[in-house]
């Protein structure tokens, strides 16, 4: 393909630059690389070359990724964790080589399986410690992205009541752009979760916190949002997403397996909305997520799915961390299905493209 020149001027820049973007993202850069080499105008060149930076890359826990690097992807998975709230002791404390050893050998296993990036879904409140996941990736070879935001109200410390959504905003940002909780390890995406009865208004405010801090950094957010009612809570969230003129898809609706009305899944993707089938390998049965598949699919929406298992590796509440579900599951088991199903071509999609499209930074 070859580009043409033009005239550059100031009102062009950022409508040229955006284009070149999604030309790097459609042609795997290579041929608007050599166009954007060929630019005249050093300052504008430079300018578009931040540009793609910023659209083309993942915070990881060992620092910035290509996204076109991510491969095989499991966007919502637990390797450390701790439910208990406030019923957790306040002088608890964790050996975090103790964590790291009995998680490892089972990231060990995905890279192994030719797995290459995962989505740790433990946010504050509920156990996130980004020193643990900097060793686990770095040991293992995963890339490993940590998240910023909050679990339910329940879970959420008091100093949130106390803070303006851009103070939250801000918050967040800080932690995408410099580092969780006086690290250097910085978050990849925005996780909250919604109340199983509905979203509290506290929820609303973080949420209306989050969308700041992900139209400022380019991020996505995927919430929580569980239960046979999370379809209606989804418009809840839905609504405040667009009073912020927020983009819907970079919003994931995580747990939507749990809405058994499928149409509800139908009018989310219409929406724009990705939709994430995330209990693979639990209690649901194989059919059970082959049938939301085919029927999304069916309907055009195989753009819009995201797949993971919401496994957990080491619970803080149990001796030793607990007994954790299989991280292998869904590629030792589920994929083949997938594929003796006929579905195979939509194994990449579903597992590379989909969540590099959602999760990759761009603004």
């Amino acid at each position: 393909m070859v580009f043409k020149r033009f005239p550059v001027t100031s009102s062009s820049l950022l409508t040229r630059a955006k284009s070149i973007a999604v030309l790097l993202k459609v042609f795997h850069c290579a041929n608007a690389k050599d166009f954007i080499n060929d630019l005249d105008h050093e300052g504008e060149c430079q300018r578009i070359r931040r540009l793609i930076e910023v659209a083309s890359k993942i915070h990881t826990v060992l620092g910035v990724v290509d996204s076109r690097d991510m491969g095989l992807t499991l966007p919502h998975e637990h390797l450390f964790y701790d439910l208990r709230g406030a019923a957790r002791p306040k002088d608890f404390c964790i050996d975090r080589e103790d964590v790291v050893k009995t998680v490892l050998p089972s990231l060990q296993a995905l890279k192994e399986r030719g797995v290459s990036t995962l989505f740790e879904c433990s946010t504050g409140g509920i156990g996130r410690d980004a020193l643990i996941l900097e060793a686990l990736a770095r040991r293992s070879g995963v890339n490993v992205v940590a998240p910023t935001g909050l679990y339910k109200e329940s879970f959420m410390p008091d100093w949130v009541r106390n803070r303006t959504v851009d103070e939250l905003a801000g918050w967040m940002i800080d932690e995408i752009e410099i580092g969780i909780e006086n690290t250097p390890v910085k978050a990849g995406f925005i996780k909250l979760a919604a109340t199983d009865e509905g979203l509290t208004v506290l929820e609303k405010k973080v949420l209306r916190a989050a969308t700041r801090a992900a139209k400022k950094t380019g991020a996505a957010i995927a919430q929580h949002t569980s239960g046979p009612q999370s379809g209606l809570i989804l418009l809840q969230e839905i609504k405040v997403l667009k009073e912020e003129r927020f983009n819907l898809g970079k919003f994931v609706w995580v747990h939507a397996h749990s809405e058994p009305d499928l149409n509800k899944h139908i009018k989310a993707a219409e929406a724009g909305v990705n939709l994430e089938y995330d209990a693979i390998g639990g209690n649901q049965s194989y059919e059970f997520f082959i049938e939301i598949i085919r029927r999304m699919v069916a309907e055009g929406h195989e753009r819009r799915i995201l797949l993971s298992q919401d496994a957990g590796g080491y619970n803080a509440a149990e001796p030793g961390g607990g007994k954790p579900r299989d991280l292998c599951f869904i590629i030792d088991h589920f994929l083949p299905r997938m594929e003796q199903e006929g579905m195979k071509n939509l194994i990449p999609l579903m597992t590379i493209e989909n969540p590099k499209s959602v999760f990759e930074l761009h603004q």
